[in-house]
């Protein structure tokens, strides 16, 4: 191979073969980087070069499926060490056929959705639009992110919409391709499942009974190298609690020093009355490492349609849309969106019964001797009395 039509190796001295490549001028091996490399009949005609100590490395010098410059940056944090990939099986509530054996008559706990229903406008909306549903929906969501940007204040540039929010989970993930992730537990395991699947290292910053199953300052302390993702719930999935603002506001200062990157689930926020204060959506211009996830799910009641949405900086939604599958979020769904927005009397009905409820709720189980911690949820996170058997309380409801 001539001079021209090869690539200068760059030294990298953190990887675990330097110097393998002394003396040799010529050379492109890329072997952290190439899908062939594992190959033990590697289709690219790769030679093979023994070490003074005994391991065989490839020189792909002159491989025939030769790679590029640009690259190499990407070369270099792949150099790290890859985990596998996780076939682990995480299991979500919501199947009530399943779980009741074909019938329809079940109560389905295993879900928290606005008890209300979908508002009556999307229903109607629905009904009025399925002539269209032949046609493909729009690739951008335009409408649904120009009414969006106008009724939530975030500009259109900063939002993505998703076939609900666990889509946007694994679109973080497969695009990021964070190495080590942090996350509390317990917690939602659509976090983890996405992690798994994409061979991340997972981390876990455990919530204790004694400090109320909420997140400490000591979870600063976990913010360091090798970890570059992090997944908080707020409020925290199963918990219901919030998160301290403050600690949030440092949680995100020192990602952004440090470059990793803050995943924000706000998939129960909407319930609270105080969301307009607690999100962090505010924050996305002042941190380029913070992630906001939300979807219509819970709060519409619109689980079956898919619907949800990423909030982050613009030149990561840029990246995010590139990689995310045509059309993912469907007609109906974009219509449900649309409709669902603009029901200001929904919200604030919604609000009212869930806040009267929960506090009934927690006021009775309170009386019956349950141990009851606080939420701003749609659920309510208890103990049982010390004479109350679990299983025997999970079957009784059952």
């Amino acid at each position: 191979m001539s001079r021209e039509a090869s690539f200068y190796f760059f030294e990298n001295t953190e990887c675990k073969f330097f110097p393998c490549h002394k003396d040799i001028k010529e050379i492109n091996c890329l072997f952290c980087y190439c899908p062939l490399y594992s190959f033990d009949v590697c289709p690219g005609n790769a030679e093979y070069i023994e070490k003074e100590d005994g391991r065989v490395i490839k020189k792909c010098t002159n491989c025939t499926f030769p790679h590029k410059a640009e690259n190499y940056a990407r070369i270099i944090s792949l150099l790290k060490s890859q985990n596998k990939i996780s076939f682990k099986e995480y299991k979500h509530g919501g199947n009530v056929k399943l779980e009741s054996k074909g019938g329809l008559d079940a109560i389905d706990f295993s879900v928290n959705i606005n008890p209300l229903g979908s508002p009556l406008g999307v229903k109607e909306a629905l009904k009025e639009n399925t002539d269209n549903f032949s046609q493909y929906p729009d690739y951008y969501c335009s409408e649904l992110k120009e009414s969006f940007s106008s009724i939530t204040g975030i500009s259109k540039e900063n939002v993505l919409f998703t076939n609900g929010a666990s889509a946007a989970l694994s679109l973080l993930v497969k695009c990021i391709k964070p190495h080590k992730a942090l996350v509390t537990s317990p917690s939602f395991f659509g976090y983890e499942r996405s992690l798994s699947a994409n061979a991340c290292e997972i981390v876990r910053y455990p919530l204790l009974k004694e400090n109320n199953f909420s997140v400490q300052n000591d979870f600063l302390d976990k913010l360091n190298y090798p970890i570059d993702m992090i997944f908080l719930c707020n409020p925290q999935n199963p918990i219901g609690n919030c998160i301290d603002k403050g600690l949030l506001i440092a949680v995100a200062d020192i990602c952004e020093e440090r470059g990793i990157f803050f995943v924000v689930d706000e998939c129960f926020l909407f319930f609270s009355e105080n969301h307009s204060s607690l999100t962090m959506t505010q924050y996305i211009k002042k941190y380029s490492h913070l992630i906001v996830v939300d979807a219509f799910t819970k709060f519409y009641a619109l689980a079956g349609l898919r619907l949800g949405y990423i909030v982050c900086n613009a030149a990561l939604i840029k990246i995010l849309s590139y990689m995310q599958e045509e059309w993912s979020v469907s007609a109906p769904a974009q219509i449900a969106g649309l409709y669902a927005l603009k029901d200001a009397e929904y919200i604030a009905k919604t609000r009212s019964l869930i806040k009267g409820e929960r506090e009934y709720l927690q006021s009775a189980l309170k009386d019956l001797g349950f141990i009851v911690y606080e939420g701003s949820a749609n659920f309510i996170f208890f103990s049982l009395p010390k004479e109350l058997d679990a299983d025997i309380f999970y079957k009784g409801l059952l």
